[in-house]
This record gives C-alpha cells, sequence and structure tokens, in this order.
C-alpha cells in the first residue's frame, strides 16, 4: 500500500476532468484547458456539476456538443469558445452545440 500512488492518480484523474469542463460561479466551462491535439476529438459523460445536473460533451475540431440532464428547471451560463451563453434549463435532457466559426459583419 502506497498513499503517494492512491492520492496521484486520484489527482491525474481530477486535472483531467478540469481540463474538459470546469464550474464555477454559475459558469459552466466546456473544454477550457485541453491541448490542442485533443481538439481534434475528445469527450466526456455524465459529469456531475451540481446535485440535481449532469453534463456530458463532445468536441470535434470547432464544433462543441453538450447535452445537461438537469432534475429541475433553472438557468445556467454555457462558456464554450471564449464565449458565454445564458441558458434556461428544463427538467429532463437539454442539448446545445456551440461552433467557433467566425460571423459575418
Amino acid at each position: 500500500y502506497r498513499p503517494f500512488t492512491i492520492e496521484a492518480n486520484g489527482m491525474y484523474a481530477e486535472a483531467v476532468g478540469e481540463m474538459m469542463m470546469q464550474h464555477h460561479h454559475g459558469v459552466l466551462k466546456l473544454f477550457p484547458a485541453i491541448p490542442k491535439a485533443w481538439g481534434g476529438g475528445c469527450s466526456f459523460r455524465g459529469f456531475a456539476i451540481d446535485a440535481d445536473i449532469r453534463v456530458s460533451a463532445s468536441i470535434s475540431g470547432e464544433v462543441i456538443e453538450c447535452e445537461i440532464i438537469a432534475d429541475t428547471d433553472g438557468e445556467l451560463q454555457i462558456e464554450a469558445f471564449g464565449a458565454v451563453y445564458s441558458t434556461r434549463l428544463t427538467a429532463g435532457i437539454n442539448k446545445f452545440k456551440f461552433d467557433n466559426m467566425p460571423r459575418g459583419v
């Protein structure tokens, strides 16, 4: 039994989770710190941000798809590609898609 080994393995998993999703002060940040090499395709499923909200998301190039399962109605701010979106959640499955494509003037 090596306490350091057990603790290090847990911290690694937490660090990777924080790279994929962060939730602070009511803002859910999707893929805030992934390496560019991962931007071509990575995903996560079932991360809990509150007792009643679970998040799954994937990124492929310049597109993020996100599914949020909420137990109750509510509001949530989602940050994707540096832009913040105010969203209204309904109880059940909520799906969102964000892209990083340039917009015309």
